[in-house]
């Protein structure tokens, strides 16, 4: 069974069942004949005759609403991407490590900006400012034998403590003492020339730093403007700083050297003990200043000084580690033993007692063992009521003494040397006869002097 298929020009189908090729068959919507076309031999295709009308098949046109969608939908997708692609490209990326990459670079250097405008000035804001100015310090030069340095910093330090001590007599209108002094500093300054005479021919070229002269006159002492400050506040500058003393102190010192003026840069790498004998030139005692305050008199409301320790407080000062800890207290103590020895019953103790205290620990190198040695002393003796002795127990502190001396030896010669003051002033003030003393304190090599009244 064949079936032909027909579309007519109004759209509508026609389909013809076995029907004999020129067969007519009429459209049913708009009557139009059609004629049956022959059907083509599938073995053998061949034109169609040139004759014969083509069939012509028409559709219904598709809506244009899905392409319209799918255009704003591509058109989409380009923009996202379109907008991704810029921000990536804006974002800089985060950089690696680089095993090559080099320290960063400082920027460029820019000009200095100009000075700004300054007033006018005067010869003691130079000297002000050339005091402040605290730059980097080089290296120190030091000389390979260490003990020669030390020899050469010995005198230095003598001479600039010389110094300032005979300023502060100066203040204190002690002329006579001061110049007493500044005759010394002329001692210290030939001894000093010998002694680089006897380097420099061992072939050392040490470096010497600037010291006060003899006749040098302080103008300013670090920001102190001593111009501007009445003798009393400048006194206790000079005398704060003096009593302070220790390795590590440093003070910016200008000087009136005749007609021109000299910056002074004053240091101790150490504290020499020897320096003390100074400082009781001007009865400064090391340690007996707190703090620095501003000039002028005490406060309106403020406590008065403390009194005087008495000889009973001062030994049990000595007596504890505790309370000869604080600088003020520990010079108070060894003032009130100072005043105390003429009167004492034990005098070469007491003596020696204010001797340890007016220096501090530091100063003594008392560290460790030596310490421990001293302070087991102490309470072993119960040093506090020396004033109690009788002779029996000045004996028993001889023999105390005699068995700990030998152990502290070679673990602190300071404390060896303090120990044996000790001893010997027991052996002062028992009263007993030169065979008890020799047999009590036998071994530490006591002996009596020409005059009788010390060991």
């Amino acid at each position: 069974m064949v079936t032909h298929t027909i579309c007519c020009t109004c759209g509508n189908i026609l389909r013809v069942t076995d029907a004999a090729p020129g067969a007519k068959a009429v459209c049913s919507r708009c009557e139009k004949v059609w004629t049956v076309p022959d059907l083509p031999d599938p073995a053998s295709p061949t034109p169609p005759p040139a004759g014969v009308r083509r069939v012509i098949v028409s559709r219904r046109p598709a809506s244009s609403t899905g392409t319209v969608i799918f255009s704003l939908a591509v058109l989409g997708a380009i923009g996202l991407a379109v907008f991704f692609l810029m921000r990536a490209g804006s974002e800089k990326p985060t950089p690696g490590p680089n095993p090559i990459a080099t320290a960063p670079q400082p920027p460029p250097a820019l000009p200095p900006p100009d000075p700004p405008f300054q007033g006018r000035r005067d010869e003691g804001d130079a000297i002000r400012e050339t005091v402040q100015k605290r730059a980097e310090d080089p290296p120190r030069r030091v000389m390979s034998n260490r003990d020669r340095q030390a020899e050469l910093d010995l005198y230095i330090y003598r001479i600039n403590t010389a110094g300032l001590v005979a300023a502060v007599l100066d203040l204190r209108g002690k002329k006579a003492e001061a110049a007493s002094l500044r005759d010394s500093i002329g001692g210290f300054a030939a001894e000093l020339d010998r002694f680089l005479v006897r380097v420099r021919e061992e072939g050392q070229d040490p470096f010497v730093p600037d010291h006060i002269l003899r006749d040098d006159v302080i103008t300013h002492f670090d920001t102190n403007d001593f111009r501007k400050l009445d003798a009393a506040a400048s006194e206790k500058v000079l005398v704060r700083f003096l009593a302070a003393l220790r390795a590590g102190s440093r003070a910016r010192v200008a000087v009136k050297r005749g007609t021109d003026f000299a910056d002074l840069d004053i240091r101790y790498h150490q504290r020499p003990k020897e320096l003390y004998v100074i400082l009781q030139l001007a009865s400064i005692v090391p340690g007996a200043y707190g703090p620095e305050v501003a000039s002028g008199d005490r406060p309106e409301g403020a406590p008065p000084p403390p009194p005087e320790v008495t000889l009973p407080d001062a030994l049990r000062v000595l007596a504890d580690s505790f309370r000869r800890a604080p600088p003020a207290d520990r010079a108070r103590a060894a003032k009130g033993l100072r005043d105390g020895t003429e009167k004492a019953r034990a005098p070469a103790v007491v003596f020696t007692g204010a001797t340890y205290l007016a220096i501090s620990d530091e100063a003594w190198d008392l560290k460790g063992e030596g310490a421990d040695a001293l302070q087991g002393y102490f309470d072993a003796v119960k040093i506090a009521e020396v004033e109690a002795f009788d002779k029996a127990r000045h004996l028993a502190a001889l023999a105390d003494l005699r068995t700990r001396i030998p152990a502290v030896r070679a673990k602190s010669p300071n404390a060896e040397g303090l120990l044996l003051r000790f001893a010997a002033a027991h052996a002062a003030d028992c009263g007993a006869t030169e065979a008890e003393v020799t047999r009590a304190a036998e071994g530490l090599g006591l002996k009596r002097t020409a005059d009788g009244k010390r060991w």
